[in-house]
């Protein structure tokens, strides 16, 4: 079981791995290519790229934890439907999005907080990315369905290809053609259509074990996919959520150079947790098809596998980060500015403290919803997504200013932690 665990486990790393670098690679180029004032303005767009992927994610998860628990007990006509279903969801949602993005863009920039030195670069960017969101959703639906249909390598493959692809493009879009914020939320669209074509083969080459199959519309199986992927789209979208309230609460506290410091901060916080994405998502189909089949030990196994590794990755994360903090900052600063480096560096020490306990966290809201928990799985999200770090971001940084910006997302997950332990707690008794 444990072979099994670390193949799915580390496949959907290097995938998670792959789509957290779509944003990552745009912040590097853009930091050094275009400028401090451009970083503040991807990182006001970055809630709605969380909003996008996390609806592919919600409705990915949902889909395929209902596929793999109907597979589990042999019931592959309720298996298709499920992800049929969730694939349906994914094309409305995806118009709507777009819809709105059109002709309401000018709204949606004001609400996130870009002001009158940032607004140009942000409409530039999330005017070109809104025609490509349609393919992160469905890149990340089928991402989902794809491994949990016994294929993680090919889902690994998808994400690598889209990132190398996104790092060439950027490169020639931004430092070659000088395209500005354009060439680099257009580099990430055309990385992620090719991740969704690498996708499609597990269907065109008929590797594919679920087919599309739809006896129509039928609110009991659409509620029971959100309510299994709400707990991931939370997990989600909350980061972004998260990211609008720093930003209104730093740009109030330091400006546009504060913004561009949590930018390093956050973007870097992205890789890592893209690590623990990639642990509980990975376990997330043995989770679903155990319980399905209802193999309790092999359950049990399973999950005290992916807490082990979550926790030891979340040490691990933070002594390396600490120990290179200087060279992070170095790699988006290239205008060498000492205020940039300061808040950055102060912000390094005490966020990163957030990720002893983030992982756990995060494997707790994978676990629960895999075994038809959705209550516990989306009080876990709620609590560490909004619920807890806004209103202590709010009172902490009217104690301590930056200092308590910082320390407001290590203590909320810890809070989160002392619940997930306590749930645990009580499902044993």
């Amino acid at each position: 079981m444990f072979k099994t665990f670390a193949k799915y486990v580390f496949l959907n790393v290097m995938s998670m791995l792959g789509l957290s670098l779509y944003i990552l690679v745009d912040t590097y180029f853009i930091a050094n290519e275009i400028g401090r004032q451009a970083l503040a303005a991807l990182n006001i767009i970055l809630p709605l790229f969380y909003l996008v992927t996390g609806v592919g994610i919600l409705l990915g998860t949902g889909s395929s934890c209902a596929y793999s628990i109907c597979r589990g007990a042999n019931n592959d006509s309720e298996a298709n439907q499920s992800l049929t279903s969730g694939f349906l969801l994914a094309i409305i949602v995806s118009l709507v999005f777009t819809f709105l993005s059109f002709f309401y863009l000018r709204e949606i920039l004001l609400l996130l907080g870009a002001d009158n030195e940032v607004f140009q670069d942000a409409r530039e960017y999330f005017y070109t990315f809104s025609f490509f969101a349609w393919s992160l959703i469905l890149s990340n639906f089928f991402a989902c369905a794809v491994r949990n249909d016994e294929n993680p390598k090919l889902a690994t493959a998808s994400m690598l290809l889209a990132s190398f692809l996104n790092i060439l493009l950027d490169y020639l879009f931004i430092c070659i053609f000088k395209w500005g914020m354009f060439g680099a939320a257009l580099a990430t669209g055309i990385a992620s259509l090719s991740g969704l074509a690498v996708l499609l083969l597990h269907i065109l080459c008929k590797k594919n074990k679920f087919y599309f199959e739809f006896t129509g519309f039928k609110a009991i199986r659409f509620l029971k996919i959100i309510s299994l992927g709400t707990a991931a789209f939370i997990n989600e979208f909350s980061a972004g959520i998260v990211m609008a309230a720093f930003n209104l609460t730093i740009h109030t506290l330091a400006g546009n150079v504060g913004i561009a410091a949590y930018g390093i901060i956050a973007n870097t916080a992205l890789v890592a947790i893209a690590v623990f994405n990639g642990i509980a998502s990975g376990a997330q189909p043995l989770f679903s098809y155990l319980h399905g089949a209802q193999k309790k030990q092999e359950l049990k196994a399973v999950a005290k596998y992916a807490f082990i590794t979550v926790f030891v990755t979340g040490l691990t994360v933070y002594a390396l980060v600490y120990l290179n903090k200087t060279d992070i900052i170095a790699l988006f600063n290239k205008e060498s500015n000492p205020k940039l480096a300061e808040i950055a560096s102060h912000g390094i020490n005490m966020y990163f403290l957030s990720f002893i306990f983030l992982g756990l966290n995060v494997a707790a809201i994978s676990y629960f919803a895999s075994i038809e928990q959705p209550i516990k799985a989306l009080s876990v999200s709620l609590l560490r997504g909004c619920v807890i770090v806004i209103p202590v971001l709010i009172l902490f940084s009217g104690l301590w200013g930056m200092l308590g910006v910082w320390l407001s997302q290590p203590f909320a997950e810890m809070l989160t932690l002392l619940f997930v332990l306590s749930s645990f707690k009580n499902s044993q008794k």
